[in-house]
């Protein structure tokens, strides 16, 4: 499967089209500015970048925005929430990064690649507040409460131990 198979125009819309449609289409428009990949295909592309991650010891970037729901439940975002939730992440993000659904309408990931070998805590950190500001911005009643970011820095596992990600 090619990444040209993922990627739709930017013209596609998803509006008129029901929830099973939806998930069959791997690029989505969340909004205008902003266009992620569905769950399937953005979680396909994390898998590829973190196995290009490893053989080149070049670390990535996951930074994941959760919806939290009352206790016990599942947190959703609505199409306006997520809609400011991935125009902020685009704002963090260069052309070699990608942005998606890493749970479908719950979790909103950001994959950032990095070019140097060593881990860059510092970096990390940058990202990290540059989207939790971007987030308070967009969003100040939800940030804390009802969304939480996270960021993790690629890869965890030991050199050499394959884990799917899809």
């Amino acid at each position: 499967m090619g990444s040209s198979e993922h990627l739709r125009s930017k013209s596609d819309s998803m509006s008129g089209v029901d929830a099973d449609q939806k998930h069959d289409a791997d690029f989505i428009s969340v909004a205008d500015s902003a266009q992620v990949y569905n769950e399937a295909a953005f979680r396909y592309f994390l898998s590829i970048e973190r196995e290009r991650s490893e053989r080149s010891e070049h670390p990535l970037l996951l930074v994941l925005v959760e919806a939290c729901g009352e206790a016990g439940r599942e947190g959703r975002m609505d199409r306006a929430v997520a809609e400011k939730v991935f125009g902020a992440l685009e704002q963090c993000v260069r052309e070699t990064d990608f942005t998606g659904w890493y749970l479908d309408g719950r979790t909103a990931g950001a994959v950032l690649i990095q070019r140097s070998k060593k881990p860059a805590p510092e970096a990390a950190a940058r990202v990290r507040d540059r989207v939790i500001a971007l987030m308070t911005q967009e969003l100040p009643n939800l940030v804390g409460r009802d969304l939480r970011v996270r960021l993790y820095q690629l890869p965890l596992r030991p050199k050499g131990r394959r884990t799917a990600w899809r």
